[in-house]
């Protein structure tokens, strides 16, 4: 392992171990009209041309990794939208996969950031924030999140 050294600072980086698990694409155009399909908006678009995936057993074993310690809350600075951002960021950075993005829809709460993500089967959410209501994953419409909006 090689230190990055920034000053006087020593940085080591973390040792992961990362599950196996079978990976598989899709387009950017397939899977842009599949979420339109479910009648969720995607304004921005979609990011890339080719979307990368697993299936539910590889999602069941990544997900984990992706629950985000509900002590990192603070009102404003770090909340729903932190969550689900950095739940999609370290997916893409850990597991190369980015066929999970943040979803922007209505719960019993109120409106609210989570993730949504695609297992080549169909799409699942994910509600990254280990103290919430209804943490982990759930279909579509589960829980009463109904999702309207999705930065992918």
């Amino acid at each position: 392992k090689k230190d990055i050294r920034m000053s006087r600072i020593v940085v080591k980086p973390p040792i992961i171990h990362t599950p196996a698990f079978k990976e598989f694409s899709i387009g950017g155009d397939e899977l842009r009209l599949k979420i339109e399909g479910l009648g969720i908006t995607i304004p921005c678009g979609v990011f890339d041309s080719v979307y990368y995936y697993t299936n539910p057993e590889g999602w069941a074993s990544l997900l984990v990794d992706l629950v985000c310690k509900s002590g990192l809350y603070k009102a404003e600075r770090f909340d729903c939208d932190n969550y689900a951002l950095k739940a999609m960021e370290v997916c893409s950075e850990r597991f190369r996969l980015n066929a999970f993005g943040i979803a922007l829809g209505n719960t019993p709460l109120g409106y609210h950031a989570f993730n949504i993500g695609f297992d080549g089967v169909g799409f699942f959410l994910f509600e990254p924030n280990e103290g919430f209501n209804f943490s982990g994953v759930f279909g579509l419409g589960d829980n009463g999140y109904l999702p309207d909006k999705v930065i992918i």
